[in-house]
């Protein structure tokens, strides 16, 4: 269940210095003793803006003047959300939803009241209801942008929560849209307590989508070496060679007609050819699958240079 924002406020740090926060009005400001800090995080839409915007791709400018507001479109929708999730994606659907159930049941078994973080909240990712369904489930969400699953506005390089403050991270499709992803693993690990729960899903043979915010793509053993910090339950294809396939084909179109309408019909169209990768061989499909997920728990030893060769999984 989405957290109440008075629930969520407590756990607030300046992202420059760490300080505690305390709210005045509707802006927030460190707290290390005295209120002397000339330090002021406003709010937006409801929410504080909890940047260091010196050390961000973010505009402060841009933010306030959209209101919080998406630089880029962001459609949602029951239509939309369902042929994302049951015909463009159906094996993507089931798998996150497995696993947020594992993750659900595993992070009560930790804790009776236990917090879960969820990076790039802005929309809901596919598999999520779970968490926000469960009452025993306190979720928090925030975004570059400002959404009614959002508590606060954030850069994910200085996530502005206390260290080991929650107990889980679910980070899906977020990472290619980070400058540095080791930086942003560095801070998820921060914030999680001990034996803390972490789930990520991330490209690797995807165009490039969110224009100026996209910067980075994963193999399944760098996605790996990423999460080296954190030990294995369970990794694999999040979306195979067949997603692919149809990425490489709508862009494509979209290219030839210059139009991006076009191209999300052509793949429609076309949605079926992604069964086909049902004829691969699992090994060639992680040689040339669209996306890779990571599932694992906080770990005091990091997994070793040697040991990431001999963790390929691919057909060479």
């Amino acid at each position: 269940m989405l957290a109440k924002f008075e629930d969520v406020k407590n756990i607030l740090i300046c992202p420059r210095s760490g300080c505690p926060l305390v709210q005045e009005g509707d802006c927030f400001m460190p707290f290390n003793g005295e209120k002397s800090s000339k330090i002021r995080y406003r709010s937006v839409s409801g929410q504080p803006v909890l940047v260091d915007f010196d050390d961000s791709v973010l505009d402060e400018n841009e933010i306030f003047m959209r209101n919080g507001a998406s630089v880029l479109q962001r459609r949602q929708g029951r239509l939309r959300n369902w042929i994302k999730g049951s015909l463009l994606h159906p094996d993507a659907n089931r798998l996150a939803g497995r696993i947020a159930q594992q993750f659900a049941r595993m992070l009560k078994e930790k804790v009776k009241k236990p917090r879960l973080l969820m990076v790039g909240a802005g929309g809901k990712g596919i598999g999520t209801d779970v968490f926000y369904d469960d009452p025993d489930i306190k979720v928090i969400g925030f975004d570059i942008y400002a959404s009614p699953l959002t508590h606060f506005i954030a850069d994910s390089h200085h996530i502005p929560i206390e260290t080991g403050s929650v107990d889980g991270v679910w980070i899906q499709y977020v990472l290619e849209h980070v400058l540095d992803p080791w930086r942003v693993i560095g801070e998820i690990r921060r914030v999680l307590g001990n034996d803390g729960l972490v789930y990520a899903e991330t490209p690797f043979l995807q165009q490039v989508h969110e224009g100026a915010y996209d910067f980075i793509r994963f193999t399944h053993s760098g996605h790996r070496w990423l999460f080296r910090d954190f030990t294995e339950i369970e990794s694999g294809i999040a979306m195979g060679p067949g997603v692919s396939l149809l990425w490489t084909l709508e862009h494509n179109v979209r290219g030839i007609f210059r139009s991006r309408a076009i191209g999300q019909i052509a793949k429609l169209i076309l949605f079926w050819l992604q069964f086909l990768e049902k004829m691969i061989p699992v090994d060639y499909c992680f040689d040339n699958a669209s996306s890779f997920y990571f599932f694992g728990s906080k770990a005091n030893t990091p997994l070793q240079p040697k040991d990431i060769v001999r963790y390929y999984s691919g057909a060479l």
